[in-house]
């Protein structure tokens, strides 16, 4: 017996072959509606395939044992083609989707008129409505209906003009019984259309939006990072103007600190040498003026220095 994890992993495996096998590579990998039916057709096959096959094998057996030989080629054949066209990789997605309709269409007609398996064959015509509705556009879902429409429209005038034709079937349903059944099938299989079509378009405008405001909003998201990067770059711009702004005003106070104090701290010195000598009165005014005077640029200069530092500071934080 298989382990859980080893029937897990065999599962995995075939899905991914399954996968691979249905990959179309004409197909936008764009999120949009199609992208979604086109999933939707790869699960269904990745289910139905193992489904049918367990279906299949009892089916062929009760077949035999009841003497119905042809039910059970036509069972097999039918799975079979299905298998090749849905796997078949030189065709695309919505070629293999066509096939697939036109190979179940084909086998519930031929289960009702040639089979007398009128219940089974409603079921799957019925399943073609929803099929095709998922799949693929108005007209082709419509025009499911129409050939539904058209099948029990000739089975009808069979019934009414030659029955014999159709011995198998006029056997168990007259003609009212089956127009009874065919008046509501149609009616519930064009009702099922719509309600599947206009469902899908609400999603496909409900994606659309989604994808434009995804859009809108992936551009509004390079723009502000473009601001960003504008606002990023010119921040280091002023940085850096207010860097050499700060080395010019060091520079200054350099010049300031020590070029312009060493003659004046020289001036200072000659004026003490001479005010120390015996002068005129009006030369010792005269000098004591000036004393005055260098000692206030020389305040000056200092205020400037220290006003230069105290912006370097508050600039570099």
């Amino acid at each position: 017996m298989l382990s859980h994890r080893a029937i897990k992993k065999l599962w995995a495996n075939y899905k991914q072959l399954v996968e691979r096998l249905m990959k179309d590579s004409s197909v936008s990998a764009e999120k949009n509606l199609v992208y979604w039916q086109n999933r939707l057709f790869v699960k269904a096959i990745i289910y139905a395939l193992p489904t049918g096959l367990l279906i299949l094998i009892p089916s062929v057996i009760l077949e035999l044992k009841a003497g119905h030989p042809y039910v059970a080629i036509t069972d097999i054949c039918m799975m079979a083609f299905v298998i090749t066209i849905a796997l078949n990789q030189n065709q695309t997605l919505h070629s293999r989707k066509v096939w697939v309709l036109i190979t179940v269409a084909i086998f519930a007609i031929s289960m009702i008129m040639f089979m007398g398996m009128i219940v089974m064959g409603f079921i799957y015509l019925f399943a073609l409505v929803v099929f095709s509705s998922l799949q693929f556009s108005d007209k082709w879902a419509y025009g499911v209906v129409g050939l539904n429409f058209l099948v029990f429209a000739i089975i009808s005038l069979i019934l009414f003009f030659d029955p014999s034709i159709l011995f198998v079937l006029s056997k168990n349903l007259d003609l009212n019984r089956w127009l009874i059944f065919s008046v509501n099938f149609i009616f519930v299989n064009f009702l099922m259309a719509i309600l599947i079509r206009q469902l899908l378009k609400g999603l496909d405008k409900t994606i659309l939006q989604v994808v434009f405001l995804y859009r809108e909003l992936h551009r509004e998201v390079a723009e502000k990072n473009n601001k960003d990067a504008k606002l990023t770059a010119s921040e280091i711009e002023h940085n850096k103007a207010i860097e050499a702004r700060n080395e010019q005003l060091k520079e200054i106070a350099y010049l300031q600190s020590h070029i312009i104090r060493r003659p004046l701290a020289n001036i200072k010195g000659i004026l003490e040498l001479l005010m120390h000598k015996n002068n005129v009165a009006s030369e010792q005014e005269l000098l004591i003026n000036l004393d005055v005077s260098v000692k206030q640029l020389d305040v000056v200069i200092n205020e400037i220095v220290r006003h230069s530092n105290e912006d370097y500071k508050y600039t570099h934080g």
